[in-house]
């Protein structure tokens, strides 16, 4: 389905990026993902995706630092990498009542969902339009549609995401460039297990389908959205949330 096209995720070491590497890989993909965390992680992930055969490599990367998103992207360019396929996947929290908050730290989540995915688009863009049907897939969430208390931060750049989506999916639509998101509700990663029982049983009622997502469900749709099967598809948002909105 995706046989000799080339996918970068950022934030792809665990999690749904981690699932996504490894869907894409599995359909034919070479992959390159970038680590922000232990890189024992992108070592472990590199090594489970390398079983379907393609090639699969990883970068550091910490979105907070414009010097490393310059490293990144002068590492690609000595590759001579073009890519068809560009996942923004970068996540982070740090929630607390806005007027509690330091907005230094409230900043920095904007920085790494926002203002990375940004940064990477723009960069690796002017290349990506020569590809024949190029695709950005920009891993938002529910929070980017509903507000939620205690979430400015994470609420205001999920939603940036989803708009920059749209509008860029409409400017870059001629060029043969799809650009969609997905925004996920919740899943079971590191963010949600590091939930108690009671909250965990609290937040599933939210949930129609009552229990949580798993990554491989998010990376089913990415996998759409990568592939030709969505080629008339662009500026959206689908929703993975087990009928919670």
């Amino acid at each position: 389905m995706l046989k000799n096209r080339n996918v970068l995720v950022v934030g792809g070491e665990k999690g749904i990026g981690k699932a996504i590497v490894l869907k894409l890989a599995e359909n034919g993909a070479n992959v390159w993902f970038t680590y922000s965390t232990a890189i024992a992680y992108a070592e472990q992930t590199k090594k489970d995706a390398m079983e379907f055969g393609t090639v699969i490599d990883f970068f550091p990367l910490d979105l907070k630092d414009n010097a490393s998103i310059a490293k990144l992207i002068e590492s690609i360019n000595e590759k001579n990498l073009i890519f068809n396929v560009l996942v923004n996947n970068a996540g982070y929290t740090d929630d607390n009542l806005f007027m509690r908050s330091e907005l230094d730290k409230w900043w920095g989540v904007f920085q790494v969902i926002f203002d990375g995915a940004v940064k990477i688009t723009h960069a690796l863009l002017p290349n990506m339009i020569t590809q024949d049907n190029a695709r950005i897939i920009n891993i938002s969430s529910i929070a980017g549609l509903t507000a939620i208390s205690g979430q400015t931060n994470y609420c205001s750049a999920k939603s940036a995401l989803i708009m920059f989506t749209k509008t860029l999916g409409k400017e870059v639509a001629r060029l043969g460039v799809t650009v969609n998101a997905i925004a996920p509700g919740y899943v079971d990663t590191d963010m949600t297990k590091g939930y108690d029982k009671e909250t965990k049983k609290a937040f599933k009622k939210l949930v129609p389908m009552n229990r949580f997502g798993k990554p491989e469900e998010i990376a089913e749709v990415a996998l759409f959205l990568a592939s030709n099967m969505s080629s008339y598809i662009t500026s959206q948002v689908i929703v993975v949330d087990g009928g919670m909105l």
